[in-house]
């Protein structure tokens, strides 16, 4: 069974969520391995530092709805039983591939790697006695019980079918060149992006994607990138043009990140790919 299923299988989501959102409130119920193993108190430390993350690339405009550079937002989880960790974002308005990113973030954060003891066996030179002490792998279905996922938005707004397998492109910013071919996956060894108003990177900015990026938050569920996520190498390779090397990505969250980094406007930005 793929990761996305797994993760599909203990989804409990609408079929139908509102375009902006305002409030994100994903429940994870604990089975009992998870619970034999302290799982819930040690995803919570872990995810008090993805809510930190979070909070700085949302802050800065990230898929923020209408733009702002400077976004209020909140984000938190929080144990309230011994099973239940409650993971909570709160934004003025933000678009709906927040909930794409949270269940990917989820997903993350609850699965080791199909290949994550084989690292960890190369990273002890071999050592099975000491790789099996230092692994603590994770099992989405077998210490996640159950994921519920519940979606507020602006009062009058109506909810529109959203499949959470892939992120939406209803109302994201596109760049004058529009999408890069067909697909929806952009694996690339080089991107260029021209026409672009800023003259700096903004490193704050940066960094704070590219961590969320190394936790898979903007890829589907499961895949096997052709680029590692979060080593994406970005600058600025000339006036207005922005270069970036080795990334899989989708694409809307690509243009996201260069319309927070140009004041909220691509529609005249160009973006050529060189892909695989």
């Amino acid at each position: 069974m793929t990761l996305l299923d797994q993760v599909l299988g203990r989804l409990s989501i609408p079929g139908t969520l509102p375009e902006v959102v305002t409030r994100v409130v994903a429940t994870l119920s604990y089975g009992p391995d998870a619970l034999a193993n302290g799982r819930p108190e040690e995803r919570a430390e872990v995810w008090e530092e993805m809510c930190e993350d979070l909070v700085r690339l949302l802050g800065v405009g990230f898929l923020a709805r209408p733009f702002a550079t400077q976004v209020p937002v909140s984000a938190s989880a929080v144990l309230t039983g011994p099973d239940k960790l409650v993971i909570t974002v709160d934004t003025s308005g933000a678009h709906v591939n927040l909930v794409h990113m949270l269940v990917r973030l989820i997903a993350a954060t609850h699965h080791t790697p199909d290949d994550g003891y084989q690292r960890v066996l190369d990273a002890v030179d071999g050592d099975v006695d000491k790789a099996n002490e230092v692994f603590g792998g994770l099992v989405y279905d077998r210490d996640v019980g159950a994921l519920t996922v519940q979606v507020a938005g602006p009062e009058g707004l109506e909810p529109m079918p959203v499949d959470i397998r892939a992120a939406l492109w209803h109302n994201v910013h596109v760049p004058a060149s529009g999408p890069v071919g067909d697909a929806i996956l952009m694996e690339a060894e080089e991107t260029v992006i021209s026409n672009l108003t800023f003259d700096e990177l903004d490193e704050e900015t940066e960094d704070a994607f590219l961590t969320v990026s190394s936790m898979n938050a903007f890829i589907p569920i499961g895949l096997d990138a052709a680029h590692e996520p979060g080593d994406e190498e970005m600058f600025l390779s000339g006036p207005g043009t922005l270069t970036v090397h080795a990334i899989s990505i989708e694409q809307v969250f690509l243009f996201e990140l260069v319309a927070t980094l140009n004041g909220g406007d691509i529609s005249r930005v160009r973006a050529e790919v060189t892909e695989e």
